[in-house]
């Protein structure tokens, strides 16, 4: 576990590497999806890391990187809006927060 929080912006490798595996951890259903599900499982200490859109809003990027700062989890922002998350993680709609457990 880290003991403190990660802000990345995403390169090209970085970026298909966190691609596996976020896959690879909805294929094994380890995955979290939304702001209030992510945030109930934060405060139960069950969250390895977060992983946010560039295009979040102001309030809630600053909310998650106090919440990573206090429970010491990776919180990384991924290079593209919610669209391109989705599409990375085939998934079907928007995507703002996905977050994977431990």
């Amino acid at each position: 576990m880290v003991t403190k929080s990660i802000l990345q912006n995403t390169s090209s490798i970085f970026k298909k590497k966190l691609i596996k595996s976020i896959n690879d951890n909805i294929n094994k259903k380890k995955t979290i999806i939304g702001k209030k599900n992510t945030l109930k499982n934060l405060s139960d200490k069950k969250v390895d890391t977060i992983v946010i859109c560039n295009n979040i809003p102001v309030y809630l990027k600053i909310q998650l990187r106090l919440y990573s700062k206090l429970y010491g989890t990776k919180l990384i922002e991924f290079n593209g809006d919610n669209i391109e998350l989705a599409i990375a993680c085939n998934i079907n709609f928007r995507l703002t927060i996905i977050t994977i457990l431990k």
